[in-house]
């Protein structure tokens, strides 16, 4: 779905920039001389590489493709403006972290999330800063810009339930996740048969029909549970808002995504 790029601020003859050697590697086609991606700046860390910032919500950027010459050959690299290094409160040496969405309108790894960091340890870093729900919400972000209207206002609010639920705010991210539940059973799973995956699915056995049925109807069930389990009232001591709050997001990134896949 994305790649995750953690890389260290350079400064060359006035212009700031990440190198992407990845992005060159995973997609040699593309003209690296002024097209655009769409990305997400997650997190910012110091020259000690310290966080210092995580940006809440992940901050959207579009950040232009072009090749600079660096050591007898042109790298590959994402160009940051002077205005934009100062509003992300970052410096030529820092650490910026980047989930790269698209480039070009093409989705960058769609239903993957890929690492490339400038020291060896980021990608655990990365994972446990975003504690145990992991590096889930990466994997539907693009759906916000790219996806089904529907489906991406349910991404915007788990993302924003994902955001309260690393600020430790656990029944504020109910909140959310109950919203992005609502737009699953109200707006999403009574259409499902619209999509074009589903529609493609029927036109093989009857077996196949009845098996995706099935499998409908049981979604659809499984998404009316989880919106009662959701909707408790009030303040509640202990750890169950966290508890539910972990197996609300588990369960709705993987019926988000299930379902992009069959759009």
């Amino acid at each position: 779905m994305v790649l995750l790029l953690c890389k260290r601020v350079r400064c060359k003859d006035g212009t700031y920039f990440l190198q992407a050697k990845k992005l060159k590697e995973l997609y040699p086609d593309l003209p690296f001389s002024g097209e655009s991606a769409l990305c997400y700046a997650l997190e910012a860390y110091n020259e000690e590489r310290e966080l210092v910032k995580r940006f809440d919500p992940p901050r959207k950027l579009t950040l232009f493709l072009k090749e600079v010459y660096e050591i007898h050959r042109y790298e590959p690299v994402l160009e940051l403006s002077e205005k934009l290094v100062s509003e992300l409160g970052i410096a030529a040496n820092y650490y910026l972290t980047l989930a790269i969405i698209s480039v070009m309108n093409r989705r960058v790894l769609p239903f993957e999330v890929r690492f490339e960091a400038e020291f060896s340890d980021m990608e655990t870093r990365l994972r446990e800063s975003y504690g145990p729900l992991g590096t889930s919400i990466l994997k539907i972000l693009h759906l916000i810009e790219l996806g089904e209207l529907e489906l991406a206002r349910a991404t915007q609010y788990a993302a924003d339930g994902y955001q309260r639920y690393l600020r430790g705010d656990y029944v504020g991210a109910l909140t959310q996740l109950r919203k992005a539940v609502q737009i699953l059973r109200d707006d999403v799973l009574p259409k499902a048969d619209r999509l074009e995956g589903i529609k493609n699915l029927r036109k093989y056995t009857k077996d196949m029909t009845e098996a995706l049925d099935n499998t409908l109807e049981g979604l659809q069930d499984l998404v009316k549970v989880l919106f009662r389990a959701l909707s408790i009232g009030g303040p509640h001591p202990g750890p169950i808002p966290r508890w539910l709050a972990e197996l609300a997001f588990n369960i709705i990134t993987a019926l988000i995504e299930y379902l992009a896949k069959t759009a």
